[in-house]
């Protein structure tokens, strides 16, 4: 294979991955009169298309990626849910987090780790062009751009809200040498149905950035 691989992306990619947030049981998180960002319930499942690409566009990888909330838990009153998701049917607790709806959206905090600081994941209500910051403080606090897009997957057409996000490192080899990798998500919900499309771009240095990830939807389902 000539170009890149993407089979294994790095552990960054892998937390994206793992976080599908979940919506409000009441209408405290969603616009008067308009279904919440993303349904919650346990039970409810969004089953996709998950292709993995190298850097020449060639598919390396074609497998089915379901994500489901698999049960709730109560903590300082609030309520959260654990979201899981794994490649096999029927789902096998892969990848865990934490979410809630709150007022301002979509919140995230880490499985099993009591000190971790809840932050705003997805902000809902939003509108085409706004901006708000992802993360707990200026160490790690990512720009979120967010805009509005009528999107096709094999499940059917959604008017959704794309939040797009960038972070960048650098990695040596062996050698000593060093790699900047700048990796980007983009993440489409749309209100009522949630989880649409998944799109994680990867640019290594100087070189053209290339699309490493896709999932598309092919069905949601309830089975509480």
């Amino acid at each position: 294979m000539n170009g890149l691989s993407t089979k294994y992306l790095p552990p960054l990619l892998l937390i994206f991955l793992a976080v599908l947030s979940a919506g409000c049981g009441t209408d405290k998180c969603c616009c008067p009169g308009e279904p919440g960002i993303l349904p919650l319930a346990v039970g409810y499942q969004w089953t996709g298309v998950s292709t993995a690409y190298d850097s020449t566009g060639t598919v390396e990888v074609v497998d089915t990626l379901v994500y489901v909330i698999t049960h709730d838990t109560t903590i300082g009153g609030e309520t959260w849910y654990v979201m899981a998701s794994d490649t096999v049917e029927p789902v096998k607790v892969g990848a865990l987090q934490l979410l809630a709806g709150r007022g301002d959206g979509i919140w995230v905090t880490e499985f099993g780790v009591p000190d971790f600081e809840p932050y705003l994941l997805y902000k809902y209500p939003t509108a085409d062009g706004e901006t708000f910051m992802l993360g707990v403080d200026s160490h790690t606090a990512t720009m979120v751009q967010v805009s509005t897009i009528d999107v096709t997957v094999p499940a059917g057409v959604f008017n959704c809200y794309c939040y797009m996000m960038s972070a960048t490192w650098q990695s040596a080899d062996y050698s000593g040498t060093t790699t900047t990798t700048t990796l980007t998500e983009k993440t489409y919900l749309a209100p009522g149905t949630g989880y649409v499309k998944t799109e994680y771009f990867l640019q290594y240095d100087d070189r053209a950035a290339f699309l490493a990830q896709c999932w598309e939807l092919r069905s949601t389902s309830f089975a509480p």
